[in-house]
């Protein structure tokens, strides 16, 4: 097993996490939260992985400033 670390710049983001998934193996990823350094914006998860091939994902909610919020919607 190595230690990797995958990186995530998500600055205006208060949380992300990471799904990890071994592609050999018929289970659902797990949930790695990710911790964020506020000095430069990054998110960072460190993991030790065997080898083999595995799928990722970053699960975030965007906090973009260029994303606009929804309007509400009225009854």
């Amino acid at each position: 097993m190595a230690p990797f670390t995958f990186t995530l710049f998500a600055p205006y983001n208060k949380q992300a996490a990471l799904r990890l998934k071994n592609a050999s193996v018929r289970m659902f990823g797990v949930d790695i939260l990710m911790e964020k350094d506020e000095s430069d914006g990054y998110f960072r998860a460190t993991v030790d992985l065997a080898d083999g091939i595995f799928h990722y994902q970053f699960k975030i909610q965007t906090k973009s400033w260029f994303e606009q919020e929804p309007e509400p919607t009225l009854p």
